[in-house]
């Protein structure tokens, strides 16, 4: 078979373009959304805050094809901007979407240009130093650009603000049992926790299995912070239902990845916290 003559570079321009590139490696062949759900949205930029601190969203507006059906618009772009001062490259996410047939398909692609206003870019750039925290600020932002032309995601912006809110309900409990396993982990098991120096709680559903109500991802190489996801769901059975759920994903944290499941040592630091037993498995 003849090879092709066509020049393609596959490779990326540069580290921190690969670093995205990997981050956002599920979103670069097409998706489809179903209706309004921000769920794949949020997905993404919580994916992408494993690899960027900071980024700044800009809408290029929506548009109409002259073929098209439609009796509002085909779709939007928009793209996220990931600059560094000190690089003479800049990162970018560009976001690609079709609306048809009440389903959004979406494309990335990202590359590495100084054809980029870097100073405008930091000026509009959000950020925070908690991952979901910052994931969240970004979706809100994108939300709020996108809602232009009848387009009303004030719902997914309240529902989304309400979910950051809950994080005032869960961080006392959590930075309170975090100091209390890691003082007295070593006391009982003759060696140190696992509990990495940051953990991110992200509340939502669309990072759990369907059966669960939460779960906990431990720090790797490429995210050097845990993740401990609550479905808002736990809120309808009352703050102290809540808390037992942190306290026993923090076990989890506590005990590694190497805990086989719900062991004698999961039991010792279950009573040690007073989880009732039913909240134990």
């Amino acid at each position: 078979m003849t090879e092709r003559q066509i020049i393609e570079d596959k490779y990326p321009e540069t580290d921190l373009e690969e670093k995205v590139r990997d981050a956002v490696a599920h979103w670069q062949v097409q998706h489809d959304y179903g209706g309004v759900l921000w769920d794949g949205i949020e997905s993404i930029h919580f994916s992408l805050a494993d690899a960027v601190n900071t980024l700044a969203i800009e809408s290029a507006g929506w548009y109409s094809y002259p073929s098209s059906l439609r009796s509002d618009m085909d779709g939007k772009d928009w793209r996220l901007v990931i600059t560094d001062p000190s690089d003479y490259y800049h990162v970018v996410v560009n976001c690609h979407s079709i609306l048809h047939d009440n389903v959004w398909t979406l494309g990335t692609t990202i590359y590495s240009t100084n054809e980029i206003d870097g100073e405008y870019a930091l000026e509009h750039s959000i950020g925070d130093e908690d991952p979901w925290i910052r994931s969240m600020l970004w979706s809100m932002d994108l939300a709020d650009k996108l809602q232009t032309s009848g387009y009303d995601y004030s719902k997914a912006m309240d529902w989304m603000r309400y979910r950051l809110s809950l994080l005032g309900e869960v961080w006392p409990v959590a930075s309170r049992w975090i100091a209390i396993f890691k003082n007295s982990y070593r006391k009982m098991f003759d060696e140190d926790d696992d509990i990495p120096e940051q953990i991110t709680i992200a509340i939502n559903d669309w990072a759990l299995p369907v059966d669960k109500i939460a779960s906990y991802r431990h720090a790797t190489d490429d995210r050097p912070y845990g993740v401990l996801t609550i479905s808002p769901n736990a809120w309808n059975r009352g703050m102290k239902f809540v808390e037992w759920v942190v306290i026993h994903e923090l076990i989890h944290a506590a005990n590694g990845p190497d805990e086989k499941s719900h062991d004698e040592r999961f039991k010792l630091l279950s009573d040690l916290a007073g989880i009732p037993e039913k909240y134990q498995d």
